[in-house]
């Protein structure tokens, strides 16, 4: 059974957004390139409502593409729990992981927008 989201995820373009009190997250599709190829990395973000401007809080989420067995195994150390990514609800389950345990927000406070 998989676990239900602690925040109301919304997609914006292309990237994963969600309120909670007055600070708004948001995974941010990016790129990033490592010799010899280019990554999609999700990165998480935060601000404040009345700001306009995200800051990284510092972890970055590395996808899986259809040529993993060629990714340079150092890549690795830059993804959260060191390990490429491939379905979008782990990862946003991970991203809540993260903000809990960084009391970004309370597990207790289900669906706080």
């Amino acid at each position: 059974m998989e676990k239900e989201s602690v925040l109301e995820w919304l997609i914006a373009d292309r990237d994963y957004v969600a309120k909670y009190k007055d600070i708004i997250f948001r995974i941010h599709r990016d790129y990033k390139f490592h010799k010899p190829r280019e990554f999609v990395v999700y990165k998480l973000q935060h601000r404040k409502e009345k700001n306009i401007d995200y800051k990284d809080l510092g972890y970055e989420f590395y996808m899986a593409s259809h040529n993993d067995w060629e990714n340079p195994r150092n890549v690795l150390r830059y993804s959260v729990d060191g390990e490429f990514w491939t379905e979008v609800e782990e990862l946003i389950e991970k991203v809540e992981e993260i903000l809990i345990n960084n009391f970004l927000i309370e597990e207790n406070d289900h669906k706080a927008m």
